[in-house]
Formats: C-alpha cells, structure tokens, sequence
C-alpha cells in the first residue's frame, strides 16, 4: 500500500542557532551541575496542519541505563509518523531507539561511537518506511544547519563509562531525499537550551521582574549549581515558556509548548525523575 502525505508527530524540527540555544518550537533544557545532570521539557506534542494539539502528556526525556551507560536521551522534532487512513504506527524514534539499544554491542569506547552505532539501525527504519509510505518531511524556510533540512534530533546527556559526555544524533533530508544522519560530540559549561531565547534571556537576567515567579529564589547565573538548583531552574524555565507572562514576550510557539513539564537527573549512579517531574500523566 502506498501512501502520500503522511501525518507526523511532534514539533518543528528546524531552529535557530544561538551559540548554545535553539530557538525552537519545544523546550528541553540540559544542565550540568556540580553532582549530576539534569534534563527537562515540556509535554506537548502536536501535528500537521497548523499545529494542531495532539498531546499535552508527550515524554521527551527516557532512560538508558547499563553497568557502563548512565544516560538520558531525549528526543525533538518530528518523532512518529503514521499511516493516513489506518493511523498505523510507520516510525516512531522512541520506539527504533529502545530497538537499536538492544542490537547495539556494549563495547563501544565512548559516547561518540555508541550514538554512532545506535543511529545507523534507526536511520534503516525511517529509510524503509520512507519508501513504503512515501513519507514527505517537514520543511522549513529558515534552514540555519549547513546542509540539509532536519527531520529530529536525539539528544544523549549522561555517564558513559564513567565519565560525562554529550551526543547528537541528527536525521534530516535535502529536497526530500532522506541523508545518512549525522552524531556530533556536544561539548558545553552548564546549559544547552532548546526553547524560546527571548524568554529565556528575561527569565535568567534578575532585573527584568516579568518571570520573577518563575525564577528560583536566589538565581545566581555565575555560581555553580548544584541537582537542585539545577531542577528549580529547568523546571522554572519550561514552566515560563507556556506561562501567561511568557506569552506576553514570545507568543511564537504558544501552541507547540505546553503540557506536563518532566525533568530527569543523571548521575554516575544512575537515572532517576526529580520529585514531582515524572512524566506520567
């Protein structure tokens, strides 16, 4: 059976690039703190046309975790394509991620060579039902990568082998043409942020009074966090993006950012949900 047009699930995948911000339509906030990291987001997921409401209980942020893999993966952009008439299930990047973890060997050496490795299985799937189904991605009229359009990312923050370490995987398409993806080492000081910049340059900058109640008490920007802090700044961050005060600074995405806010904290000991940041619904 063959099939056009093809619904997808998600968020726009392309964004703009502010050195360690991606000004996008979700929100997934990554924190390196003292004792850990912490990752969080939003819960909304919608779908073509004219982003419609899907979900407002969406999960961003799952685990892997192994005697030598502590991480936590969380993924944007378009995640789950489907059948038009059955609704059938045709790629869903959670689904192919939790598949590939478990083909892929534990021998990797790094994180860099595990995403790698994880990638490759999960580019098959779209690959296969890219010429069932005839899927037609996302486009975007302001491309800010250097080649190509991006269909999702997974983003991979954690302990591999001990040590800390961040990854990318990138699936995207030139004119339609799905490309092999693309794993980048991720390197960054404390926080690499997907979500609205204007809101979150007036939620960090303590004189701007509009997301004081959104803020942590006490934010210190140039002091080092620690899990909890860490959390109250995600958490307060996410929560903001959908607010009506941040509503009244950036009403681009308001209704592609929403839902059941869920934070995950990673540490050499394993992955766990902040208290009260689980996502279930």
């Amino acid at each position: 059976m063959e099939e056009t047009n093809v619904p997808w699930y998600g968020d726009f995948p392309e964004h703009v690039l502010f050195n360690y911000f991606k000004d996008m339509s979700t929100v997934i906030v990554r924190i390196n703190a003292i004792d850990g990291i912490v990752v969080g987001a939003d819960g909304r997921r919608t779908k073509p046309p004219n982003d419609q409401f899907d979900s407002d209980g969406a999960q961003k942020i799952f685990p892997i975790v192994s005697d030598n893999k502590k991480l936590s993966y969380s993924i944007c952009g378009t995640t789950l394509f489907t059948a038009i008439e059955t609704g059938d299930v045709l790629w869903d990047l959670h689904a192919q991620i939790e598949e590939a973890v478990t083909v892929v060997p534990s021998s990797q050496p790094h994180l860099f060579g595990f995403a790698q490795a994880i990638a490759r299985p999960i580019y098959r799937a779209l690959q296969s039902a890219s010429k069932f189904a005839r899927l037609v991605f996302p486009e975007e009229s302001e491309q800010k990568e250097a080649y190509g359009i991006n269909i999702a990312n997974v983003l991979i923050d954690g302990y591999y082998k001990g040590f800390p370490d961040h990854a990318r995987i990138r699936f995207f398409h030139h004119q339609q043409k799905l490309c092999n993806p693309q794993v980048f080492k991720v390197e960054f000081e404390t926080v690499y942020l997907h979500g609205p910049k204007s809101i979150w340059d007036a939620f960090e900058n303590v004189k701007d009074k509009r997301l004081k109640i959104y803020r942590p008490k006490g934010y210190n920007k140039a002091e080092p966090w620690r899990i909890p802090e860490a959390v109250a700044i995600a958490a307060g961050y996410v929560k903001a993006c959908s607010s009506p005060e941040g509503l009244e600074i950036d009403r681009r995405y308001e209704k592609t950012i929403g839902g059941r806010t869920h934070i995950a904290i990673v540490t050499p000991d394993g992955f766990r949900w902040a208290e009260g940041y689980d996502p279930a619904c």
